[in-house]
């Protein structure tokens, strides 16, 4: 995939059922130019997922790319939007990555903490996180 920012996040956002591994891999080479998006997605509520799919009438999911996107690059920066994220919207927040099993989430977060204890204890301290969210972040301290 030649890059073209618009083009790659249009491609990560609607793949269409579909595994864009051309448009991840220029994610990766491009990160930094797009790291901004990727941070905003991770961050949309499930109610605006829920509206962009109603407006495309398409499965969103540069949610769901964008959480691995940042565990690839270890961006450690990002653990505080996937921390707030699941804090914030409890049980909903699986709404928006459905695709995602708690054991991808497990990965996720292991390679975003990459040894750092702090994120580790923070995440302890969350309240009114989703069973599955926190099965996940416990799973990842063993990790």
């Amino acid at each position: 995939m030649s890059w073209n920012k618009d083009e790659l996040l249009e491609t990560l956002t609607f793949p269409g059922g579909f595994l864009p591994q051309d448009g991840l891999d220029t994610a990766l080479e491009h990160y930094d130019e797009i790291k901004a998006d990727l941070y905003a997605a991770i961050q949309r509520s499930p109610e605006d997922v829920k509206a962009i799919e109603a407006i495309h009438n398409k499965e969103y999911s540069l949610k769901f790319f964008a959480m691995y996107l940042v565990a690839e690059k270890q961006d450690a920066d990002a653990f505080e939007y996937i921390h707030q994220y699941f804090s914030i919207h409890g049980g909903n927040a699986w709404t928006c990555i459905g695709k995602m099993k708690t054991a991808d989430l497990t990965q996720v977060l292991a390679a975003l903490w990459h040894g750092d204890i702090k994120a580790k204890k923070d995440t302890f301290s969350l309240d009114g996180m989703d069973p599955y969210a926190y099965i996940a972040f416990v799973d990842a301290c063993s990790l």
